[in-house]
């Protein structure tokens, strides 16, 4: 490719080595397509004790061995082992220390339920043998794009203490979350204890809040851009209260650096062509072997087939940010439909009682699906609709997954559902979901009859499903995207 940049993503958390936030999908799959594209791609992750060092062939690099790091009064070693993000040709660094890493959880401590004490000088030490590892390799990148707090250290680093760094003198950083964590506050005595300038409460008072040092407001102040799932989130994260009000303040403040960019999904490990776990492969061509899915998951979760009425799936959890509450209260009006509703049995949550609750009340239409691979692909396959009512979505990953296989989505007109689902017009037959505006049941109703109307329709259904399949949310295309912006910004002088 023409003007190929070196980009090196610095993450807590990779799929699949370590996989708890849904930003570890992003790290591995985001570097894989802009690698291919012709990028000089790297990713850094820690070593924690978690990762399958031998399913994964991690492999020491003597170089990188026992580098030293000064985490404020401290020296430490940190060594660096080496692999490939799975079936590309992508190298990931696992930056090792078994004081820091070698621990039972990630964040939190499993016999206290809080987060380690120490989590400052954990990932401070982790970002500060990143840049080490950089140095040694003699690779100077040309973005380093940061994911989550964690990662937020790194740029204050550079920013601070080594400013006058020639090493990284033409570096860029970008920093993105999906949302916010109390993990990454700290006591105001933290800066001075992993090796910040001592005065940073005075020149830099936006990184403190409440008394706290504040790892994602040091992310967001000492980066070059700030990317978020969408345009629509950046503005609901300026105008609603989904952040704490300094980071809000913070965001409003430094506004030109905002940045929304939808992400997307695996289109090979996500294809009903070729998919090995359906009953039956389709494309476009042959939407008619899509009810053959319906029918086995239908028989798998312990309902009956019907062909006038249709399968809703619900796929978030059991949680309220989802939309786990506003689908407990409508389901009584959606059952009247007629329609029948699959739920995946994604975990434990707060609300998974009343989903039971629903189901044996009405053990005809509601069932639960197991979170299993093989269901979980049948189940994008089998539905013929699916609710999304998060009351504001960062990543919308499962909505482009059923999209992909033909599987409607009628979502909350939010955050990425509103800037990448298009509402069907039955009359243009233009689209490939529903959305509702107002975060209501009945609003949520009305947006699946809406859906429900049109499936009565078999011709115009087979449309608006055609219309899905055509849908593109692949990693290609959004790394095309994020290759103009790392250009972009790569040019910019500092």
């Amino acid at each position: 490719m023409k003007n190929p940049l070196s980009i090196c993503f610095v993450s807590p958390q990779i799929a699949p080595f370590v996989q708890k936030s849904e930003l570890a999908e992003v790290a591995a799959q985001l570097p894989i397509a802009l690698k291919e594209m012709g990028h000089d791609v790297r990713v850094m992750m820690p070593n924690y004790k978690s990762v399958n060092e031998r399913k994964y062939v991690l492999r020491d690099v003597i170089r990188l061995r026992d580098m030293s790091v000064q985490l404020g009064e401290q020296e430490i070693k940190v060594s660096a082992k080496s692999s490939f993000l799975p079936d590309s040709k992508v190298q990931v660094y696992f930056l090792d220390n078994k004081d820091y890493f070698g621990r039972p959880d990630i964040y939190v401590d499993p016999a206290t339920g809080k987060p380690f004490p120490d989590n400052d000088e954990r990932f401070a030490a982790f970002c500060l043998g990143c840049l080490q590892t950089l140095r040694v390799l003699h690779w100077q990148p040309d973005i380093i794009h940061c994911f989550d707090w964690p990662a937020g250290l790194l740029p204050i680093y550079l920013k601070t203490v080594f400013a006058d760094e020639a090493f990284f003198a033409k570096t860029k950083f970008v920093f993105t979350f999906s949302r916010y964590s109390s993990y990454a506050e700290f006591s105001a005595e933290s800066p001075a204890k992993i090796g910040l300038p001592q005065n940073l409460a005075e020149t830099a008072p936006e990184l403190f809040a409440n008394g706290k040092f504040n790892v994602f407001n040091a992310g967001i102040s000492s980066s070059d851009l700030v990317v978020l799932g969408s345009e629509s989130l950046v503005q609901e994260m300026l105008e609603e209260d989904l952040l704490p009000e300094h980071v809000r303040n913070l965001l409003r403040l430094q506004k030109t650096k905002l940045v929304g960019m939808v992400n997307g999904i695996n289109y090979k490990n996500w294809d009903p062509e070729t998919d090995k776990y359906l009953a039956m492969n389709y494309s476009g061509r042959s939407i008619s072997r899509k009810v053959e899915n319906k029918k086995i998951l239908l028989d798998k979760i312990g309902l009956h087939y019907s062909a006038e009425i249709p399968l809703i799936a619900y796929l978030s959890g059991y949680s309220e940010e989802k939309g786990a509450g506003l689908v407990l209260k409508a389901i009584d009006e959606l059952l009247k439909l007629p329609s029948q509703i699959v739920v995946l049995d994604a975990g434990d949550g707060t609300l998974k009682k009343e989903f039971e609750k629903k189901a044996k009340k009405a053990p005809r239409q509601v069932a639960f699906a197991p979170k299993s691979t093989e269901i979980q692909h049948l189940l994008l396959a089998g539905a013929d609709m699916a609710v999304f009512p998060a009351k504001h979505e960062s990543l919308g990953t499962d909505a482009f997954r059923c999209l992909r296989y033909g599987t409607i989505p009628v979502a909350h007109a939010s955050g990425v559902y509103k800037d990448s689902i298009v509402p069907f017009d039955a009359k243009a037959e233009q689209g490939a979901g529903f959305l509702f505006e107002e975060e209501t049941p009945a609003a949520l109703v009305q947006a699946v009859k809406q859906a429900v109307a049109v499936y009565k329709d078999a011709k115009k259904w087979q449309k608006l499903v055609r219309n899905a399949l055509k849908e593109n949310h692949s990693w290609e295309s959004v790394a095309t995207r994020f290759s103009k912006l790392y250009q972009k910004i790569a040019n910019q002088k500092k």
